[in-house]
């Protein structure tokens, strides 16, 4: 069986083509596409409070390569009509750090994947970044990066101590500046010409989007999957910039866990290993046509379907 997590509100064409991939030129007898938010809410190893109340209502915030996606959900069950998109992610930060790097002379154009190395290995979300623009970074503790000679080192890799030198010739990047300002797009993406709202914003604007007011107090708790979540600093930054905006009887919490990266992957894993799959796909006949029947989401009973309103649907995976 292949459960590919996809993008919340994928288009049926492209969730299709994908299907179609799957099942004639991997050769899958069994296909089922489900959003990556509600996948994340599955996985075991998120923080054990979470895990004793993994159905519980929150709000999964997706921090992919291509977007960030706030989705909230009430009971194991996302609420669609209410899900947010940034369209900054892994790819928009990296481009910030390439041309950065650009201008101080180090033309890594050629090596898109080792420039997402460094701002992985280097980048950290301050928690005051105004405090620390405004100290000229003096506060803040610079980090070099020893680029790969793919002889004696393979892959590139952060040195203890920065400040002592190189004796073996290796070319070496010193970052401050580029490893705090970059990922701040993900806070004030106005502020790189990017006319969107910030991460903080996304989440309040995604509860705020929930039409039954009830439920809003209790979206205050922030699942953070995707891998820009490994970030140092960003989950305590948006639970700092979350307090300010919730109302202050709402309790605010965010959880991550050790590799949020592969929050999506588990829950799928785990979905497979309780049987709560078997039965949803009908397995395909496959003929020598390779022709094959891919169950489509609407026939897949994960749960009952639970609506907000007219025209807006709500997908459970319990």
């Amino acid at each position: 069986m292949a459960v590919p997590s996809v993008a919340p509100l994928l288009p049926a064409s492209v969730r299709q083509v994908v299907e179609k991939m799957l099942s004639e030129d991997l050769g899958f007898a069994e296909v089922l596409c489900l959003p990556a938010p509600a996948l994340a809410l599955r996985s075991q190893r998120v923080a054990p409070e979470e895990q004793a109340t993994r159905r519980s209502t929150c709000t999964v915030l997706d921090l992919g390569f291509s977007a960030c996606f706030a989705q909230p959900c009430v009971d194991g069950v996302a609420i669609e009509s209410a899900g947010r998109r940034l369209n900054v992610g892994a790819r928009v930060l990296t481009n910030l750090l390439l041309e950065r790097l650009r201008l101080r002379h180090y033309d890594l154009s050629a090596a898109w994947l080792l420039v997402e190395d460094i701002l992985a290995k280097t980048g950290e979300v301050a928690s005051n970044f105004d405090k620390v623009l405004h100290a000229g970074y003096s506060t803040s503790e610079s980090k070099t990066y020893v680029l790969p000679d793919f002889k004696a080192h393979n892959r590139g890799f952060v040195r203890a101590d920065p400040s002592e030198a190189s004796e073996t010739g290796l070319q070496e990047i010193k970052l401050l500046a580029e490893r705090l300002a970059v990922p701040e797009a993900l806070f004030r993406p106005q502020d790189f010409g990017i006319p969107m709202s910030g991460l903080p914003e996304l989440v309040h604007q995604a509860i705020l989007a929930v039409s039954e007011e009830k439920w809003r107090p209790h979206l205050g708790r922030v699942l953070l999957c995707g891998g820009l979540a490994r970030l140092p600093g960003l989950a305590k930054r948006l639970r700092l910039e979350l307090r300010q905006l919730l109302p202050s009887h709402w309790p605010v919490e965010v959880i991550v866990e050790d590799e949020p990266e592969l929050a999506a992957w588990r829950g799928a894993a785990q979905l497979v290993a309780d049987g709560l799959l078997s039965g949803t796909v009908s397995k395909l006949q496959l003929r020598r046509q390779r022709q094959p029947q891919v169950a489509k989401p609407d026939e897949v009973d994960l749960g009952r379907i639970k609506s907000e309103g007219p025209k807006r649907k709500a997908v459970c995976l319990d």
